[in-house]
């Protein structure tokens, strides 16, 4: 995605204001985190946006009805990049019986690391993400609220 491009923010606002809908009170979802540094973000350009979606075709336009996830990541240097936000759609864990996705995150985080051969991923998870990251082959940076990727 391109924070540059008016479409591409629109729809990020789109799918951040529908996946609200899926949170107990109280909670948000990272889309609108990622939506607000795309649009008003005055160091976006220090991000990379990426889209998980079930489109098939015309990828310049998003639809922000097939959206699946959203990862933004700042590269640090060559061999680093760190993962800001990564979600996927709500449904998947606040109705995961009416989801007919499964794996979109550990989808998205494996596509990173083909998109990104040979770059260590390192991320700040929230607690109740650690055991995903963990399963995915995270390990925890030794004094350091921060998981890290070798690859």
């Amino acid at each position: 995605m391109d924070a540059r491009n008016k479409q591409d923010t629109e729809s990020v606002g789109k799918v951040a204001a529908d996946w609200a809908k899926y949170c107990p009170r109280g909670d948000k979802t990272f889309a609108a985190d990622i939506h607000r540094d795309m649009y008003l973000g005055s160091n976006r350009d220090a991000y990379s946006f990426y889209a998980l979606t079930e489109q098939k075709d015309n990828f310049e336009i998003l639809e922000p009805e097939k959206i699946l996830g959203f990862i933004q990541m700042r590269p640090h240097n060559e061999i680093l990049h760190e993962i800001e936000y990564l979600q996927s759609h709500p449904s998947t864990y606040y109705t995961p019986e009416k989801s007919i996705y499964k794996h979109i995150a550990s989808t998205m985080i494996n596509n990173i690391i083909d998109l990104f051969p040979k770059r260590n991923i390192i991320l700040m998870p929230i607690e109740s993400a650690k055991k995903f990251y963990y399963k995915m082959g995270f390990e925890q940076i030794p004094y350091s609220n921060k998981l890290k990727l070798i690859v």
